[in-house]
This record gives structure tokens, C-alpha cells and sequence, in this order.
């Protein structure tokens, strides 16, 4: 866990489309290191493989759907609870289904406001829908 004296980091990692098997070993080493894990999968292989691994505390973002809520309110939502914790020191991981990079746009957010305000942050990518794609077209 980081001190008070420390500034908090914000790393976004995609875990693949295929459960945890898309998880790399970078990714991993995130999972266990960081001090706050913010998670939004959709599988439950893959949300146990992360409350495995974290050493630190966990949080599922999919709470912040509503049935009459829009996506965008939630996004919005997830985007902040990660940048509360990254503003009180923390090191934080937020990890997205697929590439984080490919429609997900609380990571993308996220890492514009932290990069704003001086926060060290960087995305990690994920096997995404669009890779399966050129696998399956033989390009």
C-alpha cells in the first residue's frame, strides 16, 4: 500500500475476450500490486481470477448500472470512484472486458483527467473482439 506521501497512480488493463486466458502476465502483476482494483467483466471465471489475485481492496463497477440509468451517468461514475481513489494516493487498477481501448470509455476518461490533474497513468491492452476478427478472416 502507498504512503500518504506518495501520489497515486491510475493504470486501465483490457483481460481479453476469452475469460482469464487473455490475461497476461503484465496485467497480473497490476492485479497483485495494486493498492485499489476497480473491475467491470463479464464473466464469473474471470471476476474470481481477479478477487484471487488482488492483494488489495476489489470493487465491482457493473454496480453502477441501473435499469433506468444511461450508460453515460454510469460512466461517469465508474471514471470518478477510480479517480477518488487515485486522488487519496492510491495505486489503481481499473480492469475492462476485451481492450480498454475498444468502446470503453470510463478508461479513456479516467486517464484524460488523471493526466490532467499529474497523475501518472497508462493504459495496458487487451485482447479485443476486433483481434478475433482478424484470426477469423485469415488476413
Amino acid at each position: 500500500m502507498t504512503t500518504g506521501t506518495e501520489r497515486g497512480t491510475l493504470t486501465i488493463a483490457g483481460s481479453g475476450i476469452a475469460c482469464v486466458a487473455h490475461i497476461t502476465l503484465e496485467m497480473l502483476s497490476y492485479i497483485k500490486e495494486s493498492d485499489k482494483l476497480f473491475y467491470l467483466v463479464c464473466d464469473p471465471v474471470t471476476e474470481a481470477f481477479i478477487q484471487d489475485n488482488a492483494t488489495g481492496d476489489y470493487f465491482d463497477l457493473s454496480v453502477f448500472y441501473g435499469k433506468n440509468k444511461s450508460r453515460y451517468d454510469s460512466y461517469i461514475q465508474m471514471c470518478e470512484v477510480m479517480l477518488r481513489a487515485v486522488r487519496a494516493g492510491h495505486r489503481v487498477l481499473g480492469v475492462f472486458y476485451g481492450h480498454p481501448g475498444v468502446f470503453v470509455s470510463p478508461s479513456y476518461s479516467a486517464i484524460a483527467v488523471a493526466r490532467e490533474e499529474g497523475y501518472k497513468s497508462r493504459m495496458l491492452p487487451g485482447i479485443s473482439a476486433e483481434d478475433y476478427m482478424f484470426c477469423g478472416s485469415r488476413i
